[in-house]
């Protein structure tokens, strides 16, 4: 991705809901991360997957500014959502590292145009 939104490694902005634009991480709090995941397609009835590759990894939950969690799925993984809106997902949650994995794609990564 680049270094449109890059700097020094971190998000270079605040990180964004797509659809209610509620704040999810504050700029430089996410290290960037280009690792493939599955993760599941937003809005889907049916549990259908696509493969990413560039994340905000975040180290703890404590960092988030606004975030919220599915139950576990079948396999015991956990999908971030908006805790405002509650769509998503917007990541993943691995929970025996207490490490989030928010995918670039699935939020805004802008600067804040309010």
């Amino acid at each position: 991705m680049s270094t449109e939104i890059v700097r020094d490694g971190k998000n270079k902005f605040q990180i964004q809901c797509p659809h209610c634009s509620s704040r999810i991480l504050c700029e430089q709090t996410g290290a960037y991360l280009k690792q493939e995941m599955q993760v599941p397609k937003p809005d889907c009835v049916e549990e259908t997957f696509e493969t990413l590759e560039e994340f905000w990894k975040v180290e703890s939950l404590m960092t988030f500014e606004n975030i919220g969690m599915t139950k576990p799925s079948p396999s015991g993984v956990r999908y971030l959502t908006c805790c405002d809106c509650e769509r998503g997902p917007l990541g993943i949650f691995d929970s025996p590292n207490d490490t989030a994995f928010v995918a670039i794609a699935r939020v805004k990564n802008e600067p804040d145009s309010k």
